[in-house]
């Protein structure tokens, strides 16, 4: 983990309001050097201007993980929860709640928010 140096206060950290000079994407030649250093976890590299435009602050970009994509489910999304027929209590929850009934798939049918509020998330059916 990178720790900034002593002689950096918060406010005059380089990172710190600071404006983009130029980005340069690895093959160009701002970034040939660090493209050696960093491989191909490189995007980009950034020259920036300190706050108080004395210093050259070199940044990099790079890819430090790759993970599957995951969509969102969304709250509003209907979902499908499929009771025991003898869970009377919940089925009537469910009714309360506006839940339609699915007879072809014999399930109920209501937002994920709702079906979580009732405390029904162990009967969703994905």
């Amino acid at each position: 983990m990178f720790t900034p140096p002593s002689h950096w206060s918060r406010a005059g950290l380089p990172g710190r309001p600071s404006r983009v000079l130029k980005t340069f994407a690895p093959h160009q030649a701002g970034a040939l050097k660090l493209a050696q250093r960093y491989g191909d976890a490189l995007l980009c590299a950034r020259h920036r201007a300190s706050a108080d435009g004395a210093q050259r602050i070199i940044t990099v970009e790079w890819v430090v993980a790759v993970e599957p994509l995951r969509h969102r489910q969304t709250m509003d999304a209907e979902v499908a929860v499929r009771l025991d027929f003898r869970d009377r209590d919940h089925r009537v929850a469910l009714q309360q709640a506006g839940a339609r009934w699915n007879a072809a798939a014999k399930v109920w049918q209501l937002p994920r928010r709702d079906a979580l509020r009732l405390g029904s998330a162990a009967w969703i059916v994905e």
